[in-house]
């Protein structure tokens, strides 16, 4: 799943990705976007790709052998809850 895009290029180089998380603001350029061509597709139109298998193990140990991502996941959903707290007190 395609997310955190920062312009509509990175969009239009994943389309016929099964699913995206697109910003309203980017959404809002897209369909304002005169050059709706896909030159630049990262994904083949086969869709024959290999995908690796992955177990809760595997993924706990390449979780705990990569410290970035760890923190940074741990960093990203201590953001969501602050996000969604504050969604809470604004409604």
């Amino acid at each position: 799943m395609g997310a955190s895009f920062r312009n509509i290029n990175q969009i239009k180089a994943l389309a016929g990705l099964d699913k995206l998380t697109i910003s309203p603001n980017l959404i809002d350029e897209l369909k304002n976007d005169l050059n709706l061509e896909f030159e630049e597709l990262k994904l083949d139109e086969k869709g024959d790709y290999s995908v690796e298998e992955i177990t809760e193990n595997i993924f706990k140990n390449e979780m705990k052998n990569n410290i970035m991502a760890s923190e940074k996941l741990k960093e990203g959903i201590e953001k969501f809850i602050l996000d969604t707290n504050e969604l809470i007190d604004h409604i």
